[in-house]
């Protein structure tokens, strides 16, 4: 009676380590969207840092003058106050997008087989993303140039021969594991 019962559980041990394809699909795009978030908390912190005569300066004082078309005093308050609010948004902005990312990520790790391949989906978003985004709104030169991009392949290429590395030890494991319990 007792072996019938030890073969389903050798069967269900094994079946729960193979990963189905909607938890893999899931993990990978919980990484991207990860990288997603820390591409934007990167934009929203670089624009929050900004110097006083740059975007945030420009936009509030437009919305001021749309505001206050004849009063010069009542338009120089409203600037100063339009760009501390817009600072103080866009820094909880960057503090929302970073807490998005970790959560994001750390429940990638959660689902993952490895957390080489949740790395590697992440930081590779995060950096191609960064420089899609500082060339678009930043006018960035760097992301237009052949050396960034050799930068960026080698540092994912990098990340997955890592994580290939850590699947061939688990393979050979599993099989030493798997010829034991024949």
């Amino acid at each position: 009676m007792s072996a019938p019962r030890s073969t389903p559980k050798i069967v269900a041990s094994r079946a729960s380590k193979t990963p189905s394809i909607k938890r893999s699909r899931l993990y990978l795009l919980l990484s991207v969207l990860a990288g997603c978030c820390a591409s934007l908390a990167s934009v929203f912190s670089k624009v929050a840092a900004a110097p006083a005569g740059g975007a945030i300066a420009i936009g509030g004082a437009k919305l001021c003058a749309l505001l206050y078309e004849t009063d010069r005093i009542g338009e120089e308050a409203c600037i100063e106050n339009i760009g501390l609010v817009l600072r103080v948004t866009l820094i909880i902005l960057t503090i929302l997008a970073n807490i998005g990312m970790w959560a994001l990520f750390t429940r990638a790790l959660s689902s993952a087989p490895s957390s080489a391949l949740v790395t590697t989906a992440s930081s590779g978003t995060q950096a191609v993303l960064a420089g899609v985004l500082g060339a678009m709104l930043f006018g960035d030169t760097a992301p237009l140039k052949f050396q960034w991009w050799a930068g960026i392949a080698c540092v994912v290429a990098g990340a997955a021969m890592v994580h290939s590395g850590e699947q061939k030890r688990e393979n050979r494991g599993t099989a030493k594991a798997g010829r034991k319990e024949d």
